[in-house]
């Protein structure tokens, strides 16, 4: 299963994010960006739980440099993989809304 995430590479990242649209124009996230870094996923993973089960990938898109995924294994249940996104909620280190 892969998440949809962008790459905090630089100061234009955020901005990028933010603006993205979608197809029809509307704003691709708009409740906002939630800030997880690289590390705390590196953390996860090597949790017992975890391990094996959770990775990550840089993917860029045409008009997105910064495109990546988050992959989860297709094949755990669904308890294991509430679980583990708990877990990465828990190490989010900031929210930015989509009005700043």
């Amino acid at each position: 299963m892969e998440g949809s995430i962008n790459w905090h590479d630089d100061d234009v990242a955020l901005a990028h994010t933010l603006t993205q649209r979608k197809g029809d124009g509307t704003l691709q996230f708009q409740a906002g960006v939630a800030v997880l870094p690289r590390e705390h996923i590196d953390r996860l993973s090597c949790l017992r739980f975890v391990a094996g089960k959770l990775r990550y990938e840089r993917s860029p898109l045409a008009g997105n440099p910064y495109h990546g995924n988050l992959l989860l294994d297709g094949t755990i249940g669904n308890p294991a993989m509430k679980q583990i996104a708990a877990a990465i909620a828990l190490h989010v280190s900031a929210v930015i809304p989509h009005d700043q």
